[in-house]
This record gives structure tokens, C-alpha cells and sequence, in this order.
């Protein structure tokens, strides 16, 4: 038997349990139902309005509405178009990609604020008062939240036609609550700098994703597996969420940038070279590795690396041949990825990527956190402006610029991608073994198939 490989006390419990076939979707159903509830309940006592959202604050905050509106917008529309019909390539799992994105999404934007503001405010703070502290909603915690919801879309990507709706949910439930603890360690305590969440939100999300793909694999995965397959017309939808989350990517990078010292205009001036580099670099590696042939594969997916190999550093003084070089190298990692390491991974661990999430998030995260370590630690005080400094490298910590100390910087990227890849995995084993223990309970899937999840008519 190979390694994770579910074993047969599946199909034995499904015998035992052939009456009551399906109760465990019908209980989840109705627990998530409650969780919702709960969750409405847990906002009316723990979050209130924030200063710039209070009915009775005077407050001239058109400003701060103008600026950061857009870019949320911008992230909003990546999260649930561009993530949501990047998806659709499977030819008979287009209903499923689109609505289980929106499903995820909705849940994982109200978890994941409650999520990260507790886990925030507890090693801000570090006492019980913290938890008496309410949250105060504003735009930037709306960012936050879509940002949780992204970070468990790219698991999704990763088991995407293999798990149920519910267990898509009992996947996020846990993700996002190991998400919110190592982005509140990442960001609180080694005082990372990752304006673009390469680390925190793409790094986590396809390593948590790809372990929970491993241990998590259904019984029937093998006999399936050519159903996994795209279509013409498939492939032209997937193509439409290439080019929204191309195009706005760059908003992604810099919601939460800040706007002092140019930050966000630097943010959006690198990724955006970062993108059209990698953009270009894609054709030509695609037709070097398949042959004089382009693969949409590549075109939809690795066009993007771009935008995750630069969002650790997208903040830092990169200069423009530094963003492209990111940019370049991402799409030849991740065209190598799709194109050769892919299917070594498949066939010699049984990891079945759905989505090659390991090519697109992954591994250009891991570029990311590297070349962030290279340019903190070549980074000096005279590269920035006093408050560009404080901004761009927080392990500062509010010390003057003269007392930078580049080393430091550099080892707490190091740190951080350390602590990302470590909770991402044991996360998501954890949650692929309860997933697994728990499947006895779930009829056998079709797998890759929107029949198995609506109603379709003849």
C-alpha cells in the first residue's frame, strides 16, 4: 500500500454504514449551518465600527475610502472572478469551481477576520485584556479577510474535484485558523516584511494545500483521474480569470501597502514589471519545454508567477531590472513546474495537484522569500527615505533608521518562510488525516464531476 494512501477501512465502513449513506454531508450541512449563526452572534459581541465606519464619529474619511476602496474592490474581484474561473478548466466541474469559490470565500472572509484579529490582538498584547478589545471594522480588515479567503482558495486549487463541498468546508475551517496563527507570528513577531503575502497568504496556502491533497486523496482517485481533463471552452473560461487576476494583481500586492515614502506606488511600479516579464517569459519557456508548442496550462498559470515571485520584496528598493529578473525567474519555475516536476510528483509520490498550485504559488513563493532575504540583507539606510524604512522593514520596530541592521532583516525572511512551510505541512496533514478518518461517514464521490453536487437538467 503506498504511502497515505487511504485504506480499505473506507470502503468496510461504507458497507456498515450503507443506511445512513450521505448523513455525514447532511450533518455537515447543519453544522456549518449553526457555525454561521454562531459566527453572526460572535461579530455582535466581539466587532463593532470602526472610527472611520461609526455612525457618530465626525469624521472626514473620503480620503482614506478613495484610496483603499479600489484597491479592496480590486482584491475582491480577484478572489471570486479571477481565482473563481481560473478553476474552470476541468470540463465538467465549471458549476462546482465557480459557486465552491464563492462559497469559500463568504465563509472564509468572516472566519478570517475573527480568526486573525484574535490571534492579532493576543500577541500584540499579549494578556487577557486583549480579547476585551473589540474589532474595529474598517476597509483594512475587509482586506484582511478576502486575503484569508485567497490563501485557502490556493488549497482549494490543490484538491480541487477530489473533496466534497463539506469537506471543502472542514478544510477551511481549520486552515484558516492556522492561517491567522502564522500570519500573527510571521507579522507580530519576527516582524517579516511581505507587502504581497508571498509567504503568508501563497507560500501557506499551496504547501497546507498539497499536504491535505496527499493524505486526504479518495479511495477511486486513480480510476478518475481522466476525468481531471479540460476542454476548448473550458479552457477559454479559465482563461478569463488569467486575465482579471493578471490585470489586478498589482492591487493585490499593494492594498495594505500604506502610502508614505511612495511605498504603494513602488509596490504597484514592481509588480507590474514583474508581471509583464513573466508574462512574456512564459511563451518562450513554454515552447522550449513542450517542443515548439505552447500549452494553455502554462498560459493560464504561469503567466502569474510573476506576481507572487515579487510580492515579499514588491515594497523593498528592487530597482526595475531586479522586479523583471523576479519576474523572469518565476515563470521559468513555474512553466518547469507544470511542464516536468508536476508529473514526477504525481507519479512518484502519488501528489495529484489539481491545479498545480505548487507551480504557481508555491514554489515562486519560496523565490519570493529568497529574494527578500537577499535584498533585506543587501538593504542599507541609505536606500530609503526615514519613513520609507520604518515601512518597508518593520523589525525596525520604531528605532532609528541608523540603528537598520540589514543581517537581522534578512534571517527573520528566512525565519518566516521556515515557519510558513512548517505550519503549512503539519496543518495540513492534520487536517487531511481528520478529513480521511472522517470520509467512513461520506458516500464515494464522482470526482471531477458537477453532477455529484447539482441538480442538472436533461
Amino acid at each position: 500500500m503506498a504511502i497515505g494512501e487511504v485504506t480499505p477501512f473506507g470502503q468496510n465502513a461504507r458497507k456498515r454504514g450503507s443506511a445512513e449513506e450521505g448523513a455525514g454531508e447532511k450533518f455537515s450541512t447543519y453544522f456549518f449551518l449553526v457555525f454561521q449563526i454562531l459566527m453572526v452572534v460572535a461579530f455582535g459581541l466581539f466587532a463593532e465600527y470602526g472610527v472611520a465606519v461609526h455612525p457618530d464619529k465626525a469624521v472626514d474619511n473620503g480620503a482614506s475610502v478613495e484610496e483603499i476602496y479600489p484597491l479592496y474592490q480590486d482584491v475582491h474581484i480577484m478572489v471570486f472572478v479571477g481565482f473563481g474561473f481560473l478553476m474552470t478548466f476541468l470540463y465538467k466541474y465549471a458549476w462546482s469551481s465557480v459557486s465552491f469559490t464563492l462559497m469559500i470565500g463568504a465563509f472564509c472572509i468572516q472566519w478570517g477576520i475573527l480568526c486573525v484579529s484574535f490571534w492579532d490582538k493576543l500577541f500584540k498584547n499579549r494578556d487577557e485584556e486583549a480579547l476585551d478589545v473589540k474589532i474595529e471594522m474598517n476597509l483594512g480588515v475587509l482586506v484582511e479577510g478576502d486575503f484569508s479567503a485567497a490563501a485557502v482558495l490556493i488549497s482549494m486549487g490543490a484538491v480541487l474535484g477530489k473533496l466534497s463541498p463539506m469537506q471543502l468546508m472542514f478544510m477551511a475551517l481549520f486552515e484558516i485558523i492556522i492561517y491567522a496563527l502564522n500570519r500573527a507570528i510571521l507579522v507580530d513577531e519576527l516582524l517579516v516584511s511581505d507587502v504581497g503575502g508571498s509567504m503568508v497568504i501563497h507560500t501557506f496556502g499551496a504547501y497546507f494545500g498539497l499536504a491535505v491533497a496527499f493524505w486526504a486523496r479518495p479511495t477511486n482517485q486513480k480510476e478518475r483521474l481522466s476525468e481531471a481533463k479540460s476542454s476548448y471552452n473550458s479552457d477559454n473560461f479559465a482563461m478569463i480569470g488569467t486575465l482579471f487576476l493578471w490585470c489586478y494583481w498589482p492591487s493585490f500586492n499593494s492594498a495594505l501597502a500604506g502610502n508614505s515614502a511612495n511605498t504603494r506606488q513602488r509596490v504597484i511600479v514592481n509588480t507590474v514589471f514583474s508581471l509583464a516579464t513573466c508574462g512574456f517569459t512564459t511563451f518562450l519557456m513554454s515552447r522550449i519545454f513542450r517542443k515548439g508548442k505552447l500549452s494553455m496550462v502554462d498560459v493560464q498559470n504561469a503567466t502569474l508567477a510573476g506576481g507572487v515571485a515579487i510580492g515579499a520584496c514588491a515594497n523593498m528598493n528592487t530597482n526595475i531590472w531586479g522586479a523583471m529578473t523576479l519576474g523572469g525567474l518565476g515563470a521559468i519555475v513555474s512553466c518547469f513546474g507544470y511542464a516536468k516536476l508536476q508529473g514526477i510528483l504525481e507519479s512518484k509520490l502519488g501528489l495529484h495537484d489539481t491545479c498545480g498550485v505548487h507551480n504557481l504559488h508555491g514554489m515562486p513563493g519560496v523565490l519570493s522569500a529568497i529574494a527578500s532575504f537577499i535584498f533585506a540583507l543587501t538593504a542599507s539606510e541609505k536606500d530609503y527615505s526615514a519613513a520609507g524604512i520604518q515601512q518597508v522593514f518593520p523589525s525596525l520596530n520604531g528605532d532609528s533608521p541608523s540603528d537598520f541592521d540589514a543581517t537581522d532583516a534578512g534571517l527573520r525572511q528566512l525565519y518566516s518562510l521556515a515557519c510558513t512551510l512548517a505550519f503549512a505541512l503539519v496543518g495540513g496533514t492534520m487536517t487531511g488525516l481528520i478529513i480521511r478518518a472522517f470520509s467512513r461517514f461520506t458516500k464515494q464521490q464522482t470526482l471531477f464531476d458537477d453532477e455529484e453536487s447539482f441538480e442538472k437538467e436533461d
